[in-house]
């Protein structure tokens, strides 16, 4: 998410310039249309996309939004890459309007399997993180969630659960209407703990007030950190429990 330092007001010529700019990164017009006045400012107007991906616009943020699949399940740089490429490119088309970002927010949910392991995900995180004395037997989900200070300037909240994925295979006839999965229906796909990874920088808005403003190296600091938390810092605290601010100022150094 990149979030305004002020609403754009509506400008069809305006509008032509972004897409052009980002148009090699997201080549297809999903939807663009007027909106009425008492619209929440929030809802987006216009929508592009490429294979993966999605960018909304509104008057007051540009939203982002991709899932990946394939070898970028498994290879986080490759994955990482990717966010950054399109992230540059979001932010070159809203330099061409004349559109300054004051805020960036990143969020990422990463997935440990412990299908093959002998402890269930819910009870390592009872055991681990909440040190909480209840009846395991009783214990059906579990989640734990600590949010960190980074260099002044980020806000990093790591939020730890069990998850569970089911595959129901049922023939699907034409004019079917569509499958709704009961709970616990299916055969079990996988199961683990898994760490959704949020950062933003309004600690430093809160600093800074108006004169913060989101450019391209600070892009980049996200997406480091971002690293840092899905290799090292992320793995390390869904195992122990354990984080090193330390670490983590140092992988955001710009």
């Amino acid at each position: 998410m990149l979030q305004f330092a002020g609403p754009l007001q509506p400008n069809p010529a305006r509008d032509e310039v972004f897409i052009a700019t980002v148009q090699q990164e997201f080549p297809n017009v999903i939807n663009r249309s007027f909106l009425p006045v008492d619209t929440p400012p929030t809802a987006p107007y216009m929508t592009l996309a490429s294979t993966s991906s999605q960018l909304a616009l509104s008057t007051v943020q540009a939203d982002f939004e991709v899932r990946f699949y394939g070898e970028y399940l498994t290879d986080t740089e490759r994955a990482l890459e990717y966010v950054e490429r399109k992230l540059g490119a979001v932010l070159r088309g809203l330099d061409a309007i004349g559109a300054s970002v004051e805020t960036v927010g990143l969020i990422g949910t990463l997935h440990f399997s412990l299908l093959e392991g002998e402890e269930k995900a819910a009870l390592h995180v009872l055991r681990t993180h909440l040190r909480t004395t209840v009846d395991e037997a009783s214990v059906q989900d579990a989640l734990a969630r600590v949010a960190v200070r980074v260099r002044d300037t980020y806000f990093v909240t790591l939020t730890l659960s069990n998850y569970e994925l089911r595959v129901l295979e049922q023939p699907i006839m034409p004019g079917m209407q569509l499958v709704r999965m009961r709970p616990g229906q299916g055969r079990l796909d996988d199961e683990g703990l898994e760490l959704q990874v949020d950062i933003n920088n309004n600690l430093e808005v809160r600093a800074g007030g108006n004169s913060t403003r989101v450019t391209a190296d600070g892009i980049a600091a996200v997406s480091r950190l971002l690293r840092e938390i899905a290799t090292t810092a992320g793995p390390a605290f869904a195992q122990t429990g354990s984080i090193s601010v330390q670490d983590l100022s140092a992988s955001s150094t710009v």
